[in-house]
């Protein structure tokens, strides 16, 4: 028997006896930090409302974010705080202390800004079921917000086309393409937030008329790498 064969054999021998003796083998078991969870160094905002302060937040951080308007409130609060070493998620509560009617959550994996009773026409708008939503290679973000808009908008008029207007970076960043079945629209939402160096989704508030809108702002998607003039632009007006 030549050297390797029995020091295999020996190896083979050794694995058993811990197999059997109950012998715990040291394992990696530490858990990646969630973004939201992760530290911020330095934040501070004098004079912004709640809502512009959480949107830079989200451009600095890189935490995806995804927010429910129900009305101008997140626009009237102002936002005087300054924050060291404290993760995203503490952040968001400071920053919608006395915004009254608002809550911070977290569902699948990114922060969620939503009234504490979520108005019904919300509510359904992000409950809706697409069978399967595909995102397709080489799209940014800010497209695979509009094509989820198509979807929803064949929901409810599936005899009829779309149009979509998009307006792209100088030097867009492409999100992985993706498939998701029997999934909500607020799933979907959160996924594409997620990706391609993150973002953040805003709902509008919704009408009573949603369903024979043709012009029906399902969720603004952005992206923190494209479109962070779009974002701080993004304002409590219908």
């Amino acid at each position: 028997m030549d050297f390797r064969s029995h020091s295999a054999r020996l190896l083979a021998v050794v694995f058993i006896c811990i197999l059997f003796s109950g012998v715990v083998l040291p394992q990696n078991t530490a858990q990646p930090a969630k973004a939201y969870d992760t530290a911020v160094a330095h934040f501070e905002t004098h004079g912004e409302t709640a809502l512009q302060s959480l949107l830079r937040l989200g451009i600095e951080s890189k935490v995806a974010f995804g927010i429910v308007r129900m009305d101008d409130r997140l626009c009237k609060n102002v936002a005087d705080v300054t924050i060291s070493d404290e993760s995203a998620l503490n952040i968001v509560d400071r920053l919608l202390k006395g915004t009254e009617g608002y809550r911070t959550v977290v569902k699948d994996g990114i922060i969620i800004i939503e009234p504490q009773a979520v108005p019904p026409n919300s509510a359904q708008i992000l409950n809706l079921v697409i069978d399967r939503y595909i995102a397709p290679p080489g799209s940014t973000m800010q497209e695979l917000g509009a094509y989820l808009r198509r979807y929803v908008y064949a929901l409810f008029h599936p005899t009829e086309g779309t149009m979509m207007e998009i307006l792209s970076g100088t030097n867009p960043v492409y999100v992985p393409p993706f498939e998701m079945h029997k999934a909500t629209v607020e799933q979907i939402l959160n996924r594409i937030v997620k990706e391609g160096g993150g973002g953040v989704w805003v709902l509008p508030p919704i009408p009573d008329d949603y369903h024979d809108k043709r012009d029906l702002r399902v969720a603004d998607v952005s992206s923190y790498t494209d479109d962070v003039a779009k974002i701080r632009n993004i304002s409590c007006a219908p």
